[in-house]
């Protein structure tokens, strides 16, 4: 069993969201301000149980544990669990999307992330 399955094992749908969302922010190596509020707003549409900092450690403690196959792992194994209905993951690329703009465009990292997350989640 991978690093990552024991990890996440409990995870609701915010963990799989948030785990997304930071793959995005994180395409340029950093979170800014204005993408933590990104991630912020579009989790409190969830009225989870769970605060964001917990959810946003636990996240972020699996994520800087993988390396890049096993991120997209996460996301794929989560994709069949979480994401299932066509309008659910549509809704998930127009927040990546809207995540990755808010630092003022796209740089190459943030294209070629949107582009698998694409692929993955379509």
């Amino acid at each position: 069993m991978s690093f990552w399955q024991e990890e996440v094992e409990n995870w609701s749908y915010e963990h799989f969201v948030l785990f997304v969302y930071l793959h995005i922010a994180l395409a340029d190596n950093e979170i800014i301000d204005t993408e933590w509020q990104a991630m912020r707003r579009r989790f409190e549409r969830f009225d989870s149980p769970r605060s964001f900092e917990e959810v946003f450690n636990a996240v972020m403690y699996v994520y800087r544990n993988c390396n890049d196959v096993q991120v997209l792992e996460v996301i794929e194994y989560f994709r069949e669990r979480h994401a299932q209905s066509p309008a659910a993951r549509a809704q998930l690329l127009r927040d990546v999307q809207e995540i990755a703009q808010v630092d003022q465009g796209l740089n190459a990292e943030e294209v070629s992330i949107q582009l698998q997350l694409r692929h993955l989640l379509e």
